[in-house]
Order: C-alpha cells, then sequence, then structure tokens
C-alpha cells in the first residue's frame, strides 16, 4: 500500500544501504544518486554491553525480543528504563519471573520518585524481582541458561536475558565526513531549531538528531512531526515548530504511564515554587468503574504569578486519556484556570485533569 502511495506521489524508493559521497551525492549498491537537500532518518540501535556476546535467542535487546518463537519460564532484565520495565509488565503478565537490574536507585530514573515508587510496589507485587545499583559484570550462556554475574559477585540464572540499556544512533555506515556532517560524543548528529546539521541543506530527523533541549525524546510521533518540520523548512514553507517542551508520550508499563511538558522536579528546578496537585485516581468515578483505580494523576502548573500548565504526570489504567488533552494545552501556553469551568465528559478519566486543577484553585480538598 505504501509503495503505492509513493508511486502516486511520485517517490522513487530505493532498497538498500546509503553512503554519503560528498555534500549533495550517495550511493546505494554502487548506483550514485544527488540531491539539492538530504535528510537522514537512520534511526537508533540498542546499546550493547562491552563484552556480552547477544546471539538473539538466549541473550537478546528489544529487536529480538519482540520476534520470540518459544515460551520461558524466567527473565534477566538488564536496565530499568522505559523499554526494560515496559518488557517486565509484560513478561510478568505472561507468567514469566522477571528479575529487573539497573545502575540507579529506582526505577525510571527520569521521571519523578513518587511514579517511580508505585511502579516498584506494583511491581514487588506480582513477584517481580527489583535489584537496583546493580553493576552487572557479565552475561553467558551456560548449559542452556544465561548466568548473569554482578560487581557484588550475586549470581543469577534464567532462561533469556534481555539487555535494555539504551539505544544508539545509526551513525556509523553513512560516511558522514564525506559531507562534513559532524556529530557528538554519542554517534548523534546535533541539529538547529530547524533540524539543519551544520551542513545547511542536510537535515537530521528522530532518533538519529540531536535537538539543543533536555527534553529530547525518542518517538515515533517525534519523528514523524520532525520528518514534515524539515520538509516544510527545505521547501520554504512557514514551518510550524515542534516545542519539545508539550511532546505527550506514553509507557507501556503495567500500569500505564503517560505525560506530558516538564515533571515535577524540573519544573521546580527551573521555575522554583510552583503549583502541584496530585489526584488519586480513586477520586475519578471512571475509575472506580474499573478493574483497577491505582494511580493518580498531577498537575504541574508555574508558581503563584504564573498559571500556565508545565506538565502533566499520570499513571493507572488508560492513563494515555488524559495526555493528548494535556500537551495541546501546554503547547498553547493555555492558562490552568480554563480547566476550571470547562465541560468535560462524564464519567471520563479526563476529568481528573480538571479536578486537579480545582484542587490548585482551592474548589476541591487535596485530600478526601
Amino acid at each position: 500500500m505504501y509503495l503505492k502511495y509513493m508511486e502516486l506521489k511520485q517517490v522513487q524508493f530505493v532498497r538498500g544501504f546509503a553512503t554519503l559521497t560528498d555534500p549533495h551525492s550517495f550511493e546505494v549498491d554502487n548506483q550514485r544518486y544527488g540531491a539539492d537537500c538530504l535528510i537522514l532518518a537512520t534511526g537508533s540501535t540498542p546499546r550493547q554491553l562491552p563484552g556480552v556476546y547477544v546471539d538473539g535467542r538466549s541473550i537478546m535487546t528489544s529487536d529480538h525480543i519482540v520476534d520470540i518463537r518459544e515460551s520461558f519460564t524466567s527473565l534477566t532484565v538488564v536496565g530499568a528504563g522505559v523499554l526494560g520495565c515496559e518488557f517486565a509488565s509484560i513478561f510478568s503478565a505472561l507468567g514469566v519471573k522477571v528479575t529487573l537490574l539497573d545502575r540507579e536507585e529506582r526505577l525510571l530514573s527520569n521521571e519523578d520518585a513518587d511514579i517511580s515508587e508505585l511502579l516498584e510496589e506494583i511491581y514487588r507485587r506480582n513477584d517481580i524481582d527489583v535489584r537496583y545499583r546493580a553493576r552487572v559484570r557479565s552475561v553467558v550462556v551456560v548449559d542452556g541458561q544465561v548466568k548473569t554475574e554482578l560487581a557484588d559477585n550475586a549470581v543469577m540464572s534464567t532462561d533469556r536475558a534481555l539487555l535494555s540499556i539504551g539505544r544508539v544512533p545509526c551513525t556509523g555506515t553513512l560516511n558522514l565526513g564525506a559531507a562534513g556532517v559532524q556529530t557528538d560524543s554519542d554517534s548523534a548528529i546535533p541539529v538547529n531549531d530547524s533540524l539543519q546539521t551544520n551542513v545547511p541543506h542536510i537535515y537530521a530527523i528522530g532518533d538519529v538528531g540531536q535537538r539543543n533541549t533536555p527534553l529530547d525524546l525518542a518517538l515515533v510521533h517525534v519523528a514523524a512531526a520532525e520528518g514534515r518540520m524539515a520538509v516544510r523548512h527545505m521547501c520554504g514553507a512557514a514551518v510550524i515548530d515542534i516545542h519539545p517542551e508539550h511532546i505527550p508520550f506514553i509507557i507501556f508499563t503495567m500500569p500505564m504511564i503517560a505525560g506530558g511538558g516538564l515533571n515535577e522536579a524540573q519544573a521546580r528546578e527551573r521555575y522554583g515554587n510552583v503549583r502541584v496537585a496530585k489526584l488519586q485516581n480513586l477520586r475519578n468515578h471512571r475509575y472506580n468503574a474499573m478493574p483497577s483505580h491505582e494511580g493518580f494523576l498531577k498537575l504541574i502548573v508555574g508558581p503563584p504569578e504564573d498559571n500556565r500548565i508545565l506538565g502533566v504526570r499520570a499513571i493507572g489504567s488508560q492513563a494515555d486519556n488524559v495526555i493528548g488533552e494535556a500537551s495541546v494545552l501546554i503547547d498553547n501556553n493555555v492558562p490552568y484556570t480554563y480547566l476550571l469551568e470547562s465541560t468535560h465528559a462524564h464519567p471520563s478519566l479526563a476529568e481528573s485533569l480538571q479536578n486537579a486543577a480545582r484542587v490548585i484553585a482551592g474548589i476541591l480538598p487535596a485530600e478526601l
């Protein structure tokens, strides 16, 4: 279907691996192509653990585990970031005994501590063995079992192991030097606000590019938006900028986590005396009709003189239902007071967003 669509749009599709030959040319299988402008969108690949041989069956990355063809009973997950926590949730729900290892002091260390604490509580309740400050010394297959040894000499034996320690940009085979394109210390390609590299007619989008913001997110919908933005810029059309600080995201753990904008720690560091309301899911009528009402929604707005919504975080079943609305409000600098008298469907999860605003305004109590 997509190939047919590209034909209708007069897009030439070439399958193969491209390498740059100069600022305006590249080769695929010895065939040379030229262009006035180039977009680099090669994505990323799982980061490897030095000294560990990934065979794709017993020792896997996220690229392998989505294609498994046989069952197993135990799994060690190295890394408790987004992917590590997602796969820990999935396989625990499937009845696999999961051991989750991380070098940090809590799960999802980039998020607020209250989210990490609730997720850990639920994980331990579901018999997921969570271990912090765990530095992996080796991961090897011995007699059909994966032996994971830690720096403290602890050894875990499981059927499978998943290495989930981040991803690195796919730039190694592009021959970027031939075009004069620069990379940073992580092999990512720095870009400006228009997604241009240091060579202005060459753009980089998605995981391979690095925008100058701490909230640069490697997400599919971000890459798609950047692609549209880069094309508009190279064609001289008005550019609809992507504001990284409003981008919504979803973490598919059980329970789900979703957010947009700054988290509480980031907001306090940047703006100081911000106002925060945390509304427990139990206070939402819709959640009371669902199998689980565990979790909360947190609304973060500016200090008393600043009514902007700075961020929203939610954890619980179907937490993503409120994030699209919150993202639009953040992106358009709509004050939280707009939510006070807005009309939301009842019963709906979105009412939690409105009620959190009412807590900040003093209309509702912080706790029942």
